[in-house]
């Protein structure tokens, strides 16, 4: 069974027209939840999205998701909302050159194997006068459409593109139509495992990769390694002499803070045990806010560090002075969200059974992710991100933001190996984004 995850009679033609006779079953996919750092890659995400979300519904088949996206001056283009929008963007485009990006995603849902590419056209449009504009808005075909035309439809006409780039268009729509055939993935026996889960682990490993990526890239930079040690080590001394003050006076503080406890005949077991209490929750703390800590105070290292690891052909440089700020300020808002949630999780350690079993792992997946926040923001601002953007694309690539955040976090428990392995934690977090959140077209 051949699945189209998509309401496009064009693409359902296409692929009628291949031989193929797919079953439409719409996504729904919520397109505004998605970002990405360029068109192309947009595409290929919510073609994902789409193929991904009616693949979880079935048991097997084969699904393709489809989207396409206009690029006009480095910026996308979807479906025009209203009639006027449409006539709009036809003002917008006329006399120019854009590129139409599709992206597709075919998953075997039964073998647990999906592929995802993107397909590049360059459209010209011609020069259609207000009236030819305002009628073709009229026929409400462009509405439904990527960029606001087809070169199937009346757009043929109304934009008087060329012969060459509408066979342009239909050569990489059916380059893309011969890998959907049957014959693109041999089925293999069901594993027994659904589709979503297999792929969940397969991202979530793949992010504990991205880490020991890193580490191999600071071991063969050396260099890297180094500089990347100097912020480290600096947040880990402050901390080192915050935990030695409460560990050396941890009774003095006790005995400040609990004055009513003076008359008790327990007073000094009672203040033993918050002294204990205070230093065990810096100490813990410390492992939470170590990250944020040393990225904040390392940004001019660590952005370098990134450059290196993640060299972009061309990015809008500041000075550090003037991204410090920023940098403070995006790892104040992180740390609000890590103790939003990890403080009910420290309180929820307590209860019986569940205290142990359940919350230390919630609370490793909280930490994780993130952790996977700070560390990409770096290479994800050389990308023009903003911190909306940056959280929507982790929460639609979560598994493996969560692999990389785990493997972080439970090293990071290990007080001085966070000091080692930042440099790696920063280096990782670049690569992480430039293979799998971010590639480079």
């Amino acid at each position: 069974m051949i699945v189209l995850a998509s309401a496009s009679p064009a693409r359902l033609a296409l692929l009628r027209s291949a031989g193929l006779d797919p079953k439409v079953i719409v996504s729904g996919v919520d397109e505004d939840a998605y970002s990405a750092h360029s068109p192309a890659a947009l595409s290929k995400v919510l073609a994902t999205a789409k193929a991904e979300a009616v693949a979880s519904g079935l048991e097997e088949g084969l699904v393709i998701g489809c989207d396409s996206i206009l690029e006009l001056d480095g910026r996308p283009y979807g479906k025009p909302a209203t009639r006027e929008e449409a006539v709009e963007r036809w003002r917008l485009m006329r006399g120019r050159t854009g590129r139409l990006v599709t992206g597709h995603c075919v998953i075997d849902v039964a073998a647990g194997r999906q592929v995802a590419e993107v397909a590049t056209t360059v459209v010209r449009f011609g020069q259609p006068s207000e009236e030819e504009i305002a009628a073709y808005a009229g026929t409400d075909e462009p509405l439904g459409l990527a960029g606001a035309f087809s070169i199937e439809g009346a757009a043929a006409g109304s934009s008087r593109a060329s012969r060459a780039t509408t066979a342009t268009c239909w050569a990489s729509r059916s380059r893309w139509c011969a890998s959907c055939s049957p014959s693109w993935a041999t089925r293999s026996h069901r594993s027994g495992a659904s589709l979503p889960g297999m792929r969940s682990v397969r991202d979530f490993t793949a992010g504990v990769g991205f880490f020991f990526q890193g580490f191999g890239w600071v071991a063969r930079n050396t260099r890297w390694w180094l500089f990347g040690l100097i912020p480290a080590l600096i947040a880990f001394a402050l901390y080192a002499g915050v935990l030695i003050f409460f560990g050396t006076n941890a009774y003095t503080v006790a005995e400040f803070l609990t004055p009513f406890a003076d008359s008790w005949g327990w007073r000094e077991l009672f203040r033993t045990l918050v002294g204990i209490a205070l230093f065990v929750g810096g100490l813990v703390l410390a492992v939470l806010t170590f990250a944020a800590l040393t990225l904040a105070i390392g940004e001019p290292f660590y952005e370098k560090l990134s450059a290196a690891a993640d060299p972009l052909e061309s990015e809008e440089e500041q000075p550090w002075w003037r991204t410090l700020p920023r940098s403070i300020r995006d790892s104040l808002v992180t740390l609000f969200f890590v103790l939003l949630f990890t403080i009910p999780l420290f309180f929820l350690g307590f209860v019986p059974v569940v205290g142990q079993t359940v919350v230390p792992v919630l609370g490793a997946l909280v930490s994780g992710f993130f952790l996977t926040v700070e560390l990409t923001t770096l290479a994800l601002e050389r990308r023009g991100l903003a911190r909306k953007q940056r959280f929507a694309l982790l929460r639609a690539n979560k598994a493996s933001a969560l692999g990389f955040g785990v493997a972080v976090f439970l090293l990071f428990l290990v007080p001085f190996v966070a000091v080692i392995a930042m440099p790696a934690a920063v280096a990782g977090a670049a690569l992480l984004v430039r293979t799998r959140l971010a590639p480079v077209s």
